[in-house]
């Protein structure tokens, strides 16, 4: 048995019960743009807290949306390996109702179009790309290339608003586009700088040499 937390299983706030449950759980999965369910078998249950047993290898800190014929959320707080499979601690911390539940789908709304139009985003831009390197007296090209960015900055900014995420996670989602637009957007020498700041204050004198 390999013990995979720092954390031990007696730590409870809560006494357990006895459980045996077919259940199944999900989190978002940064790797892809749907969400993963996956089966679990729960093994104990208190007022706080369930044991389960799965196949996956889940990690402390995750947060799980769990199923058991009622919706909750709670956070593994410890996981152990046994045999091929894993035994994990789950702290519950609250129960979905219809409002909450609606919250969680508009989130999950909002990552996949997000994901879908930071694509299409990169697609586009690609294009754009391509006919400079074909003519430079393509006179549409500005007008696109504003269009492009202009229904991208809309699109980022009815998600700030209605998606619903906190600030810590808008920040990582913030990140995470930079990454994925970087191989494109760094190309340009403006943007390439506004993001990395190179020289801080001292070097925005050479940036705006460079727009006059």
């Amino acid at each position: 048995m390999e013990n995979l937390s720092h954390s031990s299983p007696d730590m409870r706030r809560s006494q357990r019960k006895a459980y045996n449950k077919l259940i199944f759980f999900s989190f978002n999965h940064e790797q892809t743009k749907s969400q993963k369910v996956f089966y679990a078998r729960a093994i104990d249950i208190s007022e706080t807290g369930m044991g389960i047993e799965t196949d996956y290898p889940l990690a402390p800190g995750h947060t799980l949306w769990l199923d058991d014929g009622s919706l909750k959320t709670g956070t593994v707080k410890w996981i152990i390996k046994h045999d091929t499979r894993y035994r994990a601690g789950i702290e519950i911390y609250t129960s979905y109702n219809e409002s909450s539940l609606a919250i969680s789908e508009t989130i999950e709304k909002y990552r996949i179009r997000l994901d879908d139009a930071t694509d299409e985003f990169i697609r586009q831009l690609e294009m754009i790309e391509n006919r400079c390197l074909l003519s430079l007296k393509d006179e549409r090209i500005i007008e696109d290339l504003d269009r492009i960015i202009d229904n991208m900055m809309s699109f980022c900014k009815e998600f700030e608003e209605k998606a619903g995420y906190t600030k810590d996670e808008l920040k990582k989602i913030i990140s995470r586009f930079h990454r994925d637009t970087n191989p494109i957007l760094s190309k340009s020498y403006y943007i390439n700088r506004a993001r990395t700041w190179p020289q801080g204050y001292q070097g925005d004198y050479m940036t705006l040499e460079h727009i006059y």
